[in-house]
């Protein structure tokens, strides 16, 4: 950012190199300010004992509302949803839940193939359960104890991308709400699981 701030002082830059200069800076800083976000969202979670729950809202309904938020990037990439959600109400912190499946669906949409499926399954069982799942190639198993560490990316190129903080974030939310969280691969897909 500082090396586009910078050039941005030379006086022969054509308009074009100033509009793509400021385009650069302006997508950095939306960037960090998401990181910076992130930080402190985690930061806030680790201080905290658990989460207040004050709400009564569905489950089901969140995530149809990350799917549809999400529409414009899983239909770039031709993949197509698979939903069953049975209707679940809770009392808890609505916010910070709609983080959760904000985060698993968008890596889903992230890192599913193109033209390729993701599966999403809530239940009512003895807890809430939920699955996100992703065809494409799976998670290496190397790679599944570390990816809810913070600033995590991953190994492969097509991973490290983001701030390494979702899923940790995930994570916390999940362990403060008295759930828990976890991750397996088939040959063909990966899959989050959590439990509420």
């Amino acid at each position: 950012m500082k090396g586009y701030a910078d050039w941005l002082q030379s006086p022969d830059l054509t308009p074009e190199e100033q509009s793509v200069c400021l385009g650069v800076i302006a997508k950095e800083v939306d960037r960090a300010q998401n990181v910076v976000g992130k930080m402190l969202e985690l930061a806030r979670l680790q201080s905290s004992d658990r989460l207040v729950k004050k709400d009564r809202f569905r489950i089901d309904e969140q995530i149809r509302d990350v799917i549809l938020a999400m529409q414009v990037e899983w239909m770039a990439k031709g993949a197509e949803f698979d939903v069953e959600p049975e209707e679940v109400e809770i009392v808890g912190n609505c916010e910070m839940t709609y983080h959760i499946w904000q985060n698993l669906i968008s890596n889903a949409v992230r890192f599913v193939d193109r033209g390729g499926k993701i599966t999403v399954r809530l239940k009512q069982e003895d807890c809430v359960a939920c699955t996100v799942a992703n065809t494409g190639v799976p998670l290496p198993k190397e790679e599944q104890p570390l990816i809810f560490q913070p600033f995590y990316r991953g190994m492969r190129e097509d991973r490290a991308q983001g701030s390494g903080l979702g899923l940790a974030i995930v994570q916390k939310i999940v362990e403060k709400s008295g759930g828990k969280s976890g991750v397996e691969t088939t040959e063909k897909e990966t899959i989050f699981r959590v439990e509420l």
